[in-house]
């Protein structure tokens, strides 16, 4: 495999593999006990009594951070269309929900007459600087949790299992069998490819996938000048696709 080759790979695969631990990370932290004791115990919480726990406070941190990761790397898709309003909205609740985490926190506050309660750690009064939209993001985590669960099933959709994404689909499942093509090839099992032909075969699919990117960064339906070939199952998500990414990742990177 010629380095031009394994490089064109590398960035296609690490971009799914990024997408895939961004991805997962989210769903573990949404999964966990004290995820579901937070969204239980919150989902009746109002603005002016909003109370977080340190073990809130650091999943809310943790979802923000994941999140953000998850975003920028779809960036690199030059996502526009049905992912752009719902990256821009949650963007901005997950920038009021950081603001909010920064706003200083206080282990007791006042109940009468100067009197103090212990409650764990809970936000401080409303400040000038905070604004009630700011503070609305935290009321509920069950919210927070929702947001993001609908932004990734967007995003997942958009990228992988709409009609006019379905070239794009193809291209990357054909590289996808040229690289395990490769990898039988390296292995020494008898293959009737020669490796000038899988990488001819590769520099084709790769510019197609390439122009169809292009494609939809400009809004058009992708093109295809290949026939599709005979027999080949359609998949009804990017399951395999994404199992595929961290394997192939490790077999390019160099040793």
């Amino acid at each position: 495999m010629t380095d031009e080759c394994a490089h064109d790979l590398n960035r296609v695969f690490s971009w799914l593999l990024k997408l895939t631990r961004a991805t997962t990370s989210l769903d573990q932290i949404i999964q966990t006990q004290a995820w579901q004791k937070c969204r239980m115990s919150s989902s009746h919480t109002t603005c002016t009594d909003s109370e977080l726990s340190l073990t809130e406070q650091k999943l809310t941190v943790q979802l923000v951070h994941h999140m953000r990761v998850f975003l920028n790397t779809i960036a690199w898709y030059s996502f526009e269309g049905v992912v752009r309003p719902v990256s821009v909205e949650l963007l901005e609740i997950l920038d009021a929900t950081a603001e909010l985490i920064r706003q200083p926190l206080i282990k007791s506050y006042p109940v009468s007459n100067g009197t103090y309660a212990e409650t764990g750690y809970r936000y401080s009064s409303t400040t000038s600087s905070e604004s009630q939209t700011t503070r609305q993001p935290i009321c509920s985590l069950f919210k927070l949790g929702s947001i993001i669960r609908k932004a990734i099933y967007n995003i997942n959709v958009y990228l992988f299992l709409s009609p006019q994404h379905r070239m794009i689909r193809t291209h990357l499942d054909y590289i996808i069998e040229l690289i395990l093509k490769f990898s039988r090839l390296m292995h020494g099992y008898p293959m009737p490819d020669s490796l000038p032909s899988l990488q001819a075969a590769f520099q084709v699919r790769l510019r197609l996938l390439i122009n169809a990117l292009r494609d939809l960064t400009l809004h058009q339906t992708p093109k295809s000048t290949l026939t599709l070939e005979h027999g080949r199952k359609k998949q009804k998500d990017s399951k395999r696709l994404m199992e595929l990414a961290s394997d192939l990742l490790i077999m390019l990177s160099p040793i």
